[in-house]
């Protein structure tokens, strides 16, 4: 009895991880075609910062000298530095799973330690924790 139990909880396993393996090369892919994407973003409102490429400045567009095209091009840039924000912090977290996919740690909760679900991997690829642990 107890030799059939500890089988089918290697068997399981073992299913587990060839089901882990085959998901954690697909969520490799899609967060390479994440990063491409972001990168391409952040290139239509932004540059890189000079002496840091890893991080990005928002561009000021230049639409004109009257009043009326000085203050569209402050809301533009308003605009465009809150999408910088946004857009180099899914950067961060996309370039981070990449990370964690070369050193073998994807898919363990950075906090606890624990594997994450494999639904959670599959709805968020650039996920660092499992539900409990997660600080967004």
């Amino acid at each position: 009895m107890r030799g059939s139990f500890f089988l089918a909880v290697f068997l399981l396993r073992s299913i587990y991880m060839a089901i882990a393996k085959e998901l954690i090369e697909k969520n490799r892919l899609r967060l390479v075609e994440e990063k491409a994407r972001l990168e391409g973003l952040l290139g239509r409102i932004a540059k890189p910062k000079k002496g840091d490429a890893e991080k990005f400045e928002a561009e000021h567009p230049e639409f004109g000298n009257q009043e009326d095209e000085n203050a569209s091009e402050v809301a533009a840039y308003e605009a465009n530095l809150a999408e910088e924000r946004d857009l180099e912090k899914k950067l961060k977290n996309v370039e981070a799973a990449l990370q964690r996919v070369a050193k073998g740690t994807y898919g363990i909760c950075q906090v606890g330690g624990e594997p994450l679900p494999l639904a959670r991997l599959e709805a968020i690829p650039e996920a660092e924790n499992c539900v409990a642990h997660d600080r967004r």
